[in-house]
């Protein structure tokens, strides 16, 4: 029973027990009751990270599926005005991919017939001209007007922008060699929160109380420094950003819970 530093600093150990194989045998003839060794050694212990991954339910790749239909959506307006060869070819191939997409989305065999129903209505909704192609195999005469689906994704391109441009400030606020651009980037900022509005409009007005402060410094030098006092700002503008965009705040779930309730069915 020794009590060796080694045997202490060794996290986990594993066991190979050996019996001895004839009665009579003495002890000291038979191999090793116990062999000890480290599990490190012998182990692959990686672990694949994935915190960067959806917590998704249901099967298939749902944001596989968002993008053949809406693939699909565009090579319908295409094929309405271009009617040649080339573009009905690639029509009909992202015809058959958004199909697999779908039937990859689809629940187990009990709840399929209903689900996909409910699934292709609610397609057929986002991007009303899949409705003409699943049918036919071509768009219809005729331009539809309103295609939630296309809304969604405009939306998820300017948040996108939002989150990038918060996260970029954040960052570059505190690096003095990244000032002298600080300006323009805030513009690009303030652009996007007039785009999403909702909960985000009051930080407009508090953007437009110190840009042409800033602005100014960062003109009146090739290598300006913004004051404590700025930087302080400029993290805090950021964070209010990114807490709002962190939590889902009302005014996004609302322009995304159209496209959300479509693919609750998968």
């Amino acid at each position: 029973h020794g009590h060796s530093s080694s045997h202490l600093t060794c996290a986990v150990i594993y066991a190979h027990v050996h019996v001895c194989p004839r009665m009579g045998t003495s002890l000291a003839q038979c191999g090793p009751t116990c062999v000890l060794r480290p599990v490190f050694e012998t182990i692959d212990i990686s672990v694949p990270v994935r915190h960067t991954e959806p917590l998704g339910v249901g099967g298939g790749d749902r944001a596989m599926l968002l993008a053949h239909a809406a693939y699909t959506h565009i090579l319908g307006e295409r094929a309405r005005k271009q009617r040649n060869q080339q573009t009905a070819s690639e029509l009909q191939a992202a015809r058959a991919r958004l199909a697999t997409s779908m039937t990859a989305c689809l629940p187990g065999p009990t709840q399929a017939a209903r689900a996909e129903s409910d699934l292709t209505a609610g397609l057929f909704h986002l991007f009303p001209d899949l409705e003409s192609i699943a049918r036919t195999g071509s768009p219809s005469a005729s331009p539809t007007i309103g295609a939630p689906g296309m809304e969604f994704l405009s939306n998820v391109a300017i948040y996108n922008q939002l989150l990038t441009m918060a996260t970029q400030i954040q960052h570059d606020a505190m690096n003095a060699n990244n000032h002298k651009y600080i300006a323009h980037q805030i513009a690009l900022l303030y652009q996007c929160l007039n785009q999403v509005r909702g909960e985000f409009k009051p930080l407009k007005r508090r953007i437009e109380q110190v840009f042409d402060e800033i602005k100014s410094l960062t003109e009146s030098s090739s290598t300006p420094q913004l004051s404590c006092r700025q930087k302080e700002w400029l993290e805090e503008v950021a964070t209010s950003i990114l807490t709002l965009m962190h939590t889902s705040c009302p005014s996004m779930q609302e322009k995304f819970a159209p496209c959300a309730h479509v693919l609750e069915q998968c």
